[in-house]
């Protein structure tokens, strides 16, 4: 589950006896320790297995909302300028151009260029006070 390590950096914002973080701590172990089991070999126990998924998901977007704020956080901001690139990169006839056996010409591109830029230049993590999961919301 993705929302594990954001809830859990939110959560690890606040101070460490308030019950907020507490109460997200014990939401990220019990999704882990569900995450962890093997769903049954019957179709009752595959549902249950998935209903628990379901539930520890729910609470973790629970936790998400109470604990940002309400504001979007962007724990990897590198990932997703990485994402960005590939994007461009697989629609661009530039960066998609082959040469006479079929392999990539390597022509230059400006927009992957600055893109790629992006890329290097993008925290591997972002502070979250600075996003507003540094206090109570």
């Amino acid at each position: 589950m993705l929302s594990l390590p954001v809830v859990e950096a939110l959560a690890d914002a606040l101070p460490e006896d308030d019950p907020p973080r507490a109460c997200a701590n014990v939401a990220v172990m019990r999704a882990r320790t569900r995450m962890s089991l093997a769903p049954g070999r019957t179709l009752p126990a595959r549902l249950a297995y998935a209903q628990r998924l379901a539930r520890s998901v729910s609470t973790l977007c629970d936790h998400y909302e109470n604990l940002s704020g309400g504001h979007p956080v962007v724990l990897y901001p590198q990932p997703v300028a990485l994402l960005g690139l590939w994007n461009h990169c697989l629609g661009c006839e530039t960066c998609m151009a082959t040469d006479e056996h079929g392999v990539n010409a390597n022509l230059c591109c400006p927009a992957a260029d600055a893109l790629y830029e992006d890329y290097r230049r993008a925290p591997r993590h972002v502070d979250l006070t600075a996003v507003g999961g540094g206090g109570r919301p």
